[in-house]
């Protein structure tokens, strides 16, 4: 009798499972929070390529020149596509086509760790291009000039998205409706805020964030921007690659002028500002406030008494005085022989809007007489601005 009721009480019990599965599975799920920034913007026309990005390999340009994806995205729309990363996370590769000039595709090679355009070759856009001398030429370029072999993560922007890297919480924010728009990086932890430079504020722009694999830290915002919806073709395109770690207290949009007004008094301004180009390479500042030099004198360009360099960390690498030019030691460089003033100018590279040199001629204030002119440029070695000449 015992074994009966037994018995029973166990299929009661199953059948009792059974319908509450039943009854949960019919259930809506939890819909996600209106904050959930992991979902596609399928508005974005620069989404159409997503599925490029599924491959799990870089691949090869004779592959992708016959891709019905690819030809849609980047040779009608005009939308650069990401190749690939090197092996270190050092250089990245894109891909856009190009009709201003010469006709085709344009492979262009970018120093992440510098955000500095570095290489670029172009494929002429001809029959049988897949058997062409110049796409078997880039590709070899590709792998083993640069070993282009790892494929970017592509993650899913939002506008003021959080993202988490260890133990930081990281908003990441494009600002617009200004002349440019800005792409503006808050820590939760510090409260510093970085800035990084956009597109031209006209058209509709969009951003697609990616990651080194493997290296939550290393990021690439790439922009494109459209010039209508009528033509729905790209004409602005910026990669932006920042390496979270790289993004210090000195060198955020309070802690530069913080540094600057160290070494600086009275009034000053950047005459270069690594955040306005978006390549690293650091700050120069000059004094405004020079109400000690003669008038004649003072009103030439960048004519000042003082002017500080710091490296892209932040942190003062070079400074000039009335009382001379000083190492990151404070040391100075030369005897004293009177007081200065200086004349700091910088050499930019237009097409790629980057610093090649900046210049300190340094004159004696009594005589107004040029003592000597020292040029820096940059020391990928060492990581900074360097006179090109010993001193």
């Amino acid at each position: 009798m015992k074994s009966k009721i037994w018995l029973i009480g166990l299929i009661i019990l199953l059948i009792m499972i059974i319908v509450s599965v039943t009854y949960l599975t019919k259930q809506e799920p939890v819909p996600p929070e209106e904050t959930d920034w992991n979902q596609p913007d399928e508005r974005n026309p620069t989404s159409e390529i997503d599925s490029l990005y599924e491959q799990g390999k870089v691949p090869k340009l004779e592959k992708l020149m016959v891709n019905n994806i690819f030809i849609q995205t980047v040779y009608f729309n005009r939308i650069p596509y990401f190749l690939g990363f090197s092996s270190d996370g050092h250089y990245a590769a894109f891909i856009h086509y190009n009709d201003t000039d010469e006709v085709g595709y344009l492979v262009q090679i970018y120093d992440t760790w510098l955000g500095d355009l570095t290489y670029s070759f172009f494929i002429p856009d001809q029959e049988k291009i897949v058997e062409s001398e110049e796409i078997k030429l880039a590709q070899e370029v590709l792998d083993h000039g640069f070993n282009i072999q790892v494929f970017p993560r592509k993650l899913n922007w939002k506008n003021g998205m959080k993202y988490k890297n260890g133990q930081e919480t990281w908003v990441f924010q494009e600002l617009s409706k200004q002349e440019k728009s800005k792409i503006k990086l808050s820590n939760n932890r510090s409260q510093e805020e970085w800035l990084f430079p956009g597109l031209a504020d006209e058209g509709e722009k969009y951003i697609d964030l990616f990651s080194f694999p493997g290296k939550t830290n290393w990021l690439a915002f790439v922009q494109t921007g459209f010039d209508s919806e009528e033509t729905n073709r790209a004409n602005q395109f910026k990669p932006i690659f920042i390496q979270l770690e790289k993004l210090t207290v000195k060198n955020s949009e309070k802690g530069k002028d913080k540094e600057a007004d160290n070494w600086l008094y009275g009034n000053f301004k950047f005459i270069y500002d690594q955040g306005v180009t978006g390549v690293r390479k650091g700050y120069i500042a000059i004094s405004t406030d020079n109400s000690s030099l003669k008038k004649e004198i003072g009103q030439k360009k960048n004519i000042t008494e003082q002017w500080v360099y710091l490296d892209p960390k932040g942190t003062m690498i070079w400074y000039g005085s009335p009382q001379g030019i000083f190492n990151r030691d404070t040391k100075p460089i030369h005897p004293q022989k009177g007081y200065y003033y200086y004349q700091v100018n910088i050499t930019m590279n237009g097409e790629k809007d980057t610093l090649q040199y900046f210049v300190v001629d340094q004159y004696e204030s009594s005589t107004n007489k040029l003592i000597r002119t020292i040029e820096f440029q940059w020391d990928d070695k060492v990581g900074e601005m360097r006179p090109i000449q010993p001193i």
